[in-house]
């Protein structure tokens, strides 16, 4: 038995079995024995004989868990969820301090839909082995799907402090900070990927986003290049390079990218609203008018379509068209700091610097850790003729990092 034990840890199954068949000649009964067997059969997929194993292991002893998990586990691997979760509550009941028979369960749950319950089951494992990474992984998947950034976030932590050399856990939480707006940690996670991966196309157009996001177009244009060129470009990778070219002024090669975006993927609202986005800060307003009246046709729930539309108004001079649609931005996302910042701006081009201030206001309060808040509303109450409070605003914004409020400072508030 233990020779056939060290040849099971050695990934000798066939030859386990050979030792385990003549243990089993002398104690034909032995529940440990037939089970080290069945988990042989288990690794070699051959499932009939491991359930036999398995079977006669709770025929001989009612009480072995063992018996019970081997059992579910020959269901598990013939994607038969609901039977392994029936076995798997046995051995549970029997042994309530094993965190495979938990994590396990939480498994056929998830994967029969019942995140709610599988949560708790892995909860349960991480009381009795809060060094289980597979149950953080699997928790920050749950988390994931059902719109729980912040406990994602959490056990995705966790999981890379046990193991920070697994890239996949870290793609995840990579991918996850750059919805939080974490980019300088997202950029340097994927740096670390790409250490390891040399040929991760998403690991490269990811940390082009996140350098897009950085402020460093030229960077980015060259992971979206390196991503394109591993050849497994879709019309995203076409889509963040055509904006970014515009950002860099080469409007006739972004225009370029979006049509390749296109080609691939022509009904994607979100490539008309970013060649929108690049037409806009290209100054073609009208064009950038028409494709976001596409993202309208096709997505009439679009997030960010008005803000953008009432920047494309601003633009075109239609002032009560623009701040319609600002104050429609705002109605749609109350808690978000954008677009206050942005009717902001707009009234601040107005000269309603009063205004402005109380937009910008609303956008610090909603986000007090976006160094152009700070600034935009420094540059309002400086007209105002309220220096001191300018001030106030840029040393706070120099202090976060923003070049042009330390020259403000400099200039202004000696």
């Amino acid at each position: 038995y233990n020779i056939g034990y060290i040849m099971y840890l050695q990934g000798a199954f066939e030859k386990s079995i050979e030792y385990y068949d003549s243990a089993l000649t002398y104690n034909a009964n032995n529940p440990f024995y037939l089970s080290a067997r069945g988990d042989s059969f288990l690794e070699l997929d051959k499932l009939n004989l491991a359930m036999a194993d398995y079977q006669m292991v709770s025929a001989v002893d009612s009480l072995a868990d063992l018996g019970y998990y081997g059992i579910a586990m020959c269901h598990f691997f013939s994607e038969e969820y609901d039977s392994a979760r029936y076995y798997l509550s046995f051995a549970v009941s029997i042994d309530p301090f094993d965190p495979d028979y938990f994590y396990q369960r939480a498994m056929c749950k998830y994967l029969l839909g019942e995140d709610g319950s599988s949560l708790d089951d892995l909860n349960y494992a991480l009381d009795i082995d809060p060094g289980f990474f597979e149950a953080w992984v699997l928790s920050a998947q749950i988390y994931l799907e059902n719109d729980m950034p912040d406990d994602a976030l959490a056990a995705l932590n966790e999981a890379l402090f046990l193991d920070n050399s697994d890239m996949d856990v870290l793609q995840e939480r990579a991918s996850l900070l750059i919805d939080y707006g974490d980019y300088q940690q997202a950029y340097d996670d994927y740096n670390i990927v790409l250490s390891q991966e040399a040929d991760n196309d998403i690991a490269y157009f990811n940390r082009g986003l996140a350098a897009f996001s950085l402020g460093n177009a030229e960077r980015a244009l060259a992971d979206f290049d390196k991503a394109i060129s591993l050849g497994n470009a879709d019309a995203d990778y076409f889509a963040y390079r055509g904006l970014t070219k515009a950002e860099l002024q080469r409007p006739d090669e972004a225009l370029s990218d979006f049509e390749k975006a296109l080609a691939i993927d022509p009904k994607n609202p979100e490539t008309y609203y970013m060649r929108s986005l690049a037409f806009l800060s290209l100054e073609r307003f009208e064009e950038a008018l028409e494709d976001l009246q596409t993202v309208f046709s096709l997505n009439p729930e679009f997030d960010g379509y008005a803000g953008t539309l009432a920047e494309v108004y601003a633009g075109m001079g239609e002032h009560d068209l623009a701040m319609r649609y600002f104050d429609l931005s705002i109605r749609l996302n109350p808690y978000g700091s954008e677009p206050f910042f942005n009717r902001g701006n707009f009234l601040f081009e107005l000269g309603d610097m009063e205004g402005a201030v109380e937009d910008f206001d609303f956008a610090i309060d909603r986000d007090d850790d976006v160094p152009v808040f700070y600034l935009n509303r420094g540059l309002a109450k400086f007209e105002l003729k309220e220096k001191a409070a300018a001030c106030a605003d840029w040393k706070k914004a120099f202090q976060m990092g923003s070049v042009e409020a330390q020259r403000l400072l400099k200039q202004r508030c000696n």
